[in-house]
């Protein structure tokens, strides 16, 4: 009796969380902590049935539609048509079987650099630390998540328009489907084969948010009521959902959590993942150095001459007397003290330059001035001797 009533509290709980949910609740993946650096991951198509296509989320028309293998990452859609499939490879180890009419949007696959190959088949956890984020636009996928390396962040998260799923490195199985019929609703179901997955619900008007823990061998599913708009596909949970099971794993889920877990123990039998090109390197702009002028020489410094104070003339005339008792006055002589003579400024040594000898200007000679005639004495006439 007890077991019973606590499976009815674990239903209408589920259900309750599901009332007026949004069209796509996410759960956060995250952030890397300081100090560890990613770079984006690849992923591998392995094994294409009939074909896949790969769209670029940020420009519709750059789209290729792969009938073999190929390589995509984050930012691209890969979308299956009716009757296809196809196995993705991450390079952390977890594989994805995306079953018929499914698309999947990789939002975010970034992951640290590592330095050696790695066996996938032999891989029990990620060879390095990494954060995963996928949304499930409709679909259905079987994925083997290897054991996250949590002490580093690492992260796992499949998105769909009214849950998500965060998984903690299990093999699982989600579905989520409109129905074909009837538009207005749609099943969502998660399944685990081994490990957990935690189903996040978000609340009416985004205020409340459920983590509902789906364990080994049990699934969760639940019919839902929605309203899809035709211009941005937004999806909205119009009514309470309807829980169909909260029970142990249906043998539905274990065929198919079987038959895609056989195919891709095929598909990684012998691939071995190398490891990541160095990220390539940013080259600098190389720095301009400008030639230094040479350094002009100190001038020397002319030294000043030192100032000789002259001594002042003496105003007394000593006398010297003669014997012949005249007093004769002896004018010393007053000796002018010689200017110190500047010193030569050096100069600064130059090119030497060719030196023209002096050119000698000739002597004028001025001739003598001619010798002046004296004329002869004009004679009067009519004068006396």
């Amino acid at each position: 009796m007890l077991r019973k009533l606590a499976s009815w509290i674990f239903i209408a709980g589920f259900a309750a969380c599901l009332v007026g949910a949004e069209s796509a609740p996410t759960a956060p993946a995250a952030a890397a902590p300081a100090g560890i650096q990613r770079r984006p991951g690849e992923v591998f198509g392995k094994r294409v049935r009939v074909s896949a296509l790969v769209s670029n989320n940020a420009n519709k028309d750059d789209q290729v539609t792969y009938k073999e293998d190929f390589k995509t990452g984050e930012g691209y859609t890969v979308t299956t048509g009716k009757n296809a499939s196809v196995v993705l490879v991450f390079t952390n180890g977890s594989t994805l079987n995306l079953g018929p009419d499914t698309v999947l949007n990789i939002q975010e696959f970034l992951q640290e650099e590592w330095n050696t190959e790695t066996k996938v088949a032999e891989l029990t956890e990620e060879p390095s630390s990494s954060t995963t984020k996928l949304f499930l636009v409709r679909g259905e996928l079987v994925g083997n998540v290897k054991k996250l390396n949590k002490g580093r962040d690492s992260s796992f998260t499949v998105n769909t328009p009214v849950g998500a799923a965060g998984i903690r490195g299990t093999v699982f199985r989600i579905v989520y489907r409109p129905d074909p019929v009837n538009p207005t609703r749609a099943s969502f179901s998660v399944s685990t084969q081994e490990g957990n997955v935690a189903v996040q619900m978000q609340g009416a008007q985004g205020t409340v948010t459920t983590s509902v823990p789906v364990t080994t061998s049990n699934e969760v599913v639940v019919l839902v009521d929605l309203n899809v708009n035709a211009t941005t596909g937004a999806v909205t949970v119009t009514t309470p959902p309807q829980v169909v099971s909260a029970q142990p794993l249906s043998t539905t889920n274990q065929v198919a959590i079987a038959e895609a877990t056989q195919v891709v123990a095929q598909v990684v039998q012998n691939l071995v993942l190398p490891p990541p090109a160095p990220a390539p390197v940013t080259p600098t702009t190389p720095t301009t150095t400008t030639p230094t002028q040479p350094t002009q020489p100190e001038q020397p410094t002319t030294p000043q001459p030192t100032t000789t104070e002259t001594p002042p003339a003496s105003t007394t005339t000593p006398s010297t007397t003669t014997p012949s008792g005249t007093t004769t006055t002896t004018t010393p002589s007053t000796t002018t003290p010689t200017t110190p003579t500047t010193p030569t400024t050096p100069t600064t040594p130059t090119t030497p330059t060719t030196t023209k000898p002096p050119t000698t200007t000739p002597p004028v000679v001025i001739p003598p001035a001619p010798t002046p005639v004296t004329p002869p004495p004009r004679t009067t006439p009519g004068a006396g001797t």
